[in-house]
């Protein structure tokens, strides 16, 4: 039996993907009989399509896409076939949520994606695997801030960026002794000591340094780069070089300078048009800190310490006080308790909470470390919070698959209605990115994903996805497209690997492609530092070295200066419409548009077309 149905095609479905709460919704099937749509939104309903005419395959509008996409060869087929439509109205879209569907036909056959990302249901065989149709309705009055529709990301890790100080801060660590470690040649790799916490601890006990101080200093190189916005990783104190374990919020690590000096990196950021952001890590606290104070290290009467505690509400424990929840095992990360209301006024909604005072002290927003380990109803009060305090303020989420359909701890999150994040930082896109680069995929498994993101995310969240390429968490991005990435390598053993002279231009020509690729799509370009100077290094903390200040790849730092470049003067690569085509298996064609004289969100915008083309086949023509 024929069937065709799109939700990608804007002649079965339309509009084109998520859709603002309060949208009239028109979907059609091509078929030889009756149609019902199958709906699901909680529960089920099932909705008669009417017919509204007929048609032969070939006369479909952008048949001949929907089946490059569903990997299928066109047939000549002039039999006249019916079209069946339904519109849904308020009645199913009035509120924020996901819609599914697919369709059943008067003989019982089901039809629906074959592919899980969603796409084209077309005919095919009996027993193909089924996947229902998604379609975001999100809230009427979302908007993300406009900056970040423009922006240049540029990840920072505060103690292995620039000592301006020439170590003097490392001796104002809150406890100085036998357990920090300096590294006196910034050259080395981190160390990789394993401390037994956790699964897969490492005692992340060494500092280089890195201070506010010389992030300020940089500013200008960094504006040269075209960075227009630097997240920094948590700078508040802690007793680790990473800080995730936070002992005060309230306060700057002493090693990297003061809350003093945060407030004038803001301030001069600003001035130079670049807006900070910053890390907060709320599921969990330091098992060293001023809260839980295992170790007596602070004045305050902590959790650990006595039931009575003013933060003992705060956390989580099975028998006090030596077992209490952790995060992912860590003794050293005792988990909180976000509803609890002592907790909840001292983050979020108290007249001096910590999201409100690192705002009013200039931040630019928050990226919420593991966001699936926060509430949603805690992420809404945030919103709440922070849009109240700074309406232009980012929110940022790490989430590392589809932030539409995100399932955590059984429930689905709601990350992405409009009432939670402002954008996440986007794993699925860079893991396709490098599947394509390295051959594991061809172009349209690419455009596949390309197509699903464009679809499923709300246009104003699509447009601020925070697009990567190298992050903390994974080994350099360099080290992974250079294919010098072993796993099997135990981590001291990986500490000694240095890519060969191949293995470092291979993955050079690739970085550049990839980052081509981003600097063509709607989103944030996000730059891992050290990663436009060639940085390498395996699997963290092996990825977070000194940034190689005087020995930086000059040709890619030229590569990265001059892609930024295009981004930030061409208007229309950070508002225009977007399109994917694959002319080949190893050719992926981005095509930015404005459409009636107007750009994405409905703003007059004039403009030529643009069409970027990348191809993962590599020659010795390259400029690297």
């Amino acid at each position: 039996m024929f069937f065709y149905h799109d939700s990608r095609n804007r002649y079965t479905r339309e509009p084109f993907g998520a859709v603002r709460a309060g949208t009239k919704i028109t979907l059609r099937a091509v078929c030889a009989e009756p149609v019902t749509l199958r709906l699901w939104d909680g529960q089920e309903h099932l909705v008669p399509m009417q017919k509204t005419g007929t048609v032969c395959a070939g006369q479909i509008p952008g048949y001949g896409q929907s089946l490059q996409e569903a990997r299928l060869t066109a047939e000549p087929d002039e039999t006249p076939l019916d079209v069946y439509e339904a519109v849904l109205d308020e009645t199913y879209t009035g509120s924020a949520g996901l819609l599914w569907y697919y369709f059943v036909t008067r003989s019982g056959a089901r039809f629906a994606a074959m592919d899980p990302l969603g796409g084209p249901c077309v005919r095919h065989s009996d027993g193909a695997p089924l996947h229902s149709q998604q379609i975001t309705v999100y809230e009427k009055d979302f908007e993300t801030p406009d900056w970040m529709h423009r922006a240049v990301v540029y990840q920072l890790f505060p103690d292995r960026f620039y000592d301006a100080l020439d170590g003097a801060r490392l001796k104002r660590k809150r406890r100085a002794g036998p357990d920090i470690v300096v590294h006196r040649d910034k050259r080395e790799m981190p160390f990789v000591t394993p401390n037994g916490d956790g699964p897969d601890g490492i005692e992340n006990n060494d500092f280089y340094g890195g201070n506010i101080t010389g992030i300020r200093s940089k500013l200008a190189q960094l504006c040269a780069l075209g960075v227009t916005a630097i997240y920094l990783n948590p700078i508040f104190e802690a007793a680790s070089n990473h800080r995730y374990d936070t002992a005060n919020y309230e306060r700057v690590d002493r090693m990297l300078g003061s809350n003093e000096d945060f407030i004038a990196l803001c301030r001069e950021a600003r001035r130079k048009g670049v807006r900070i952001i910053l890390d907060g890590a709320f599921s969990h606290t330091g098992a060293d800190s001023v809260y839980f104070n295992k170790f007596g290290h602070y004045d305050s009467v902590g959790a650990y310490q006595s039931e009575s505690s003013p933060y003992a509400s705060w956390y989580r424990f099975e028998r006090f006080p030596d077992k209490y929840e952790t995060w992912w095992g860590i003794q050293s990360l005792p988990c909180v308790n976000e509803m609890d209301p002592g907790y909840l006024d001292y983050m979020v909604t108290g007249p001096c909470a910590i999201v409100a005072k690192w705002l009013r002290a200039g931040a630019s927003g928050w990226r919420l470390d593991v966001a699936d380990e926060l509430p949603d109803a805690f992420i809404r009060l945030l919103r709440q919070r922070v849009k109240s305090e700074k309406p232009d303020a980012a929110i940022i989420g790490e989430v590392w698959e589809d932030a539409t359909t995100k399932i955590s701890y059984g429930q689905h999150r709601t990350y992405a209605l409009g009432h939670g994040l402002d954008s996440v930082m986007n794993y699925p896109l860079r893991d396709a990115l490098i599947a394509f680069l390295l051959g594991q995929g061809d172009s349209l498994d690419l455009m596949r994903t390309l197509r699903a993101q464009q679809e499923h995310y709300p246009l104003p969240m699509y447009y601020a996805l925070m697009n990567l390429m190298g992050t903390h968490d994974r080994s350099r991005i360099l080290n992974i497209l250079g294919q010098c990435d072993d796993q099997s390598l135990t981590r001291q053993q990986q500490r000694q690997v240095r890519m060969t002279e191949q293995q470092r231009m291979l993955g050079k020509k690739r970085l550049v492609r990839m980052l081509q690729i981003l600097c063509a799509l709607p989103g944030m370009p996000s730059v891992y530092y050290g990663d436009e100077a060639g940085m390498e290094g395996m699997r963290d903390p092996l990825c977070r070295g000194y940034y190689p200040w005087g020995n930086q790849d000059a040709a890619l730092m030229e590569a990265f200066q001059h892609e930024l470049s295009l981004r930030r003067t061409q208007p229309i690569r950070t508002d225009g419409f977007v399109s994917f085509f694959c002319p080949d298996p190893d050719t992926i064609q981005i095509c930015r548009f404005y459409q009636d004289g107007k750009n994405a969100f409905g703003e007059p915008a004039a403009g030529s077309d643009l069409v970027v083309t990348v191809s993962r086949t590599l020659d010795d023509s390259d400029i690297l």
